[in-house]
């Protein structure tokens, strides 16, 4: 397979890889950081931040909105759509 963000070849042979392949290497989603930190804002609106922002992190927002590559939109949230799918339940 070739990694959707560093265009480089990776081998990452799971058990969940058989079910739904990863389109990021373990080095880029590592570099991505995911924390999970929930927090509130104004008037008590809960929030959840999947992701420190970080130079990954920033480096793949620009590419999504500065160079207009919507493709990259599936890779944020794609090792989590599941858990998130289950905790959002009916939003």
């Amino acid at each position: 397979m070739i990694c959707k963000i560093c265009l480089k070849k990776f081998n990452d042979f799971s058990f969940i890889n058989l079910f739904s392949p990863q389109p990021i290497c373990r080095k880029c989603f590592k570099q991505m950081k995911p924390l999970f930190h929930s927090f509130k804002v104004e008037n008590n609106i809960k929030c959840l931040a999947i992701y420190a922002y970080n130079s990954k992190i920033r480096e793949m927002l620009y590419l999504l909105k500065g160079a207009y590559d919507y493709e990259m939109s599936k890779y944020f949230l794609h090792h989590f759509k599941e858990y998130l799918s289950v905790r959002f339940y009916g939003y």
